[in-house]
């Protein structure tokens, strides 16, 4: 069992260049994950469609299946070049002051990190209004295109921006955070592959597998008692 079960991490992907950065970060995740005791998973392929494209909705069912499980905690839900770099960062203490936030928003380099509050109620009405919002304006005739390709229909993130637009009471309970001053070490606790700057897929992989090395480098950390 999760020495911490209120924080759980999780990351997807559905492109299958998106699986060799899963297999990268998530070495560094699950890690961290085991150092701190939290809860952690990841997920390739798609939760809903039929086509690679359809995997920008995976977030919205993986917090689907957290609410469906009775979980309570905070989801940390990451795409799957973006890892956790400083293994001395607790998160269930640098996520205890905002309990009343039921959504947690961060830029990390060119990735969006949500951190959704289920131990909220509004949280909990947040992550259901996403999957309403998915069901009403993503087209089934859309999801069950094998050739669908993205930017047809607004992906997760627009959908819950809209979602906050017209909901203000989910829309106060949000905040938007900067994680840089969780660490101090270089490039910040939490950390992404760029997209750009790399003349190569090849070349950001092996970037991604250098900055993977160094954080599982770091000595084995025994956290303190909450």
């Amino acid at each position: 069992m999760d020495a911490n079960p209120e924080i759980a991490v999780a990351q997807t992907a559905g492109y299958w260049d998106d699986r060799a950065l899963l297999n990268l970060t998530a070495t560094a995740n699950f890690r961290y994950c085991q150092i701190h005791g939290y809860h952690y998973e990841n997920y390739f392929g798609r939760k809903r469609g039929a086509a690679p494209a359809h995997a920008i909705y995976n977030p919205i069912f993986v917090l689907q299946e957290f609410l469906a499980r009775g979980y309570g905690g905070w989801v940390v839900l990451l795409d799957a070049a973006t890892f956790i770099a400083d293994f001395t960062v607790a998160l269930d203490r640098a996520l205890a002051p905002h309990n009343d936030q039921c959504l947690l928003a961060a830029a990390v380099g060119e990735a969006a990190v949500l951190l959704f509050n289920l131990g909220h109620f509004e949280g909990r009405n947040l992550a259901q209004a996403w999957v309403a919002e998915f069901n009403a304006v993503v087209p089934e005739l859309y999801l069950a295109a094998p050739g669908a390709t993205p930017g047809a229909f607004p992906d997760a993130l627009a959908l819950l921006q809209n979602v906050l637009a017209a909901t203000p009471a989910l829309a106060a309970r949000v905040k938007q955070v900067d994680l840089t001053s969780l660490s101090k070490a270089e490039g910040g606790a939490i950390r992404s592959a760029p997209v750009t700057g790399f003349a190569s897929n090849d070349d950001r992989l092996r970037w991604l597998v250098a900055e993977i090395q160094k954080v599982l480098a770091q000595q084995p950390i025994t956290p303190k008692s909450t």
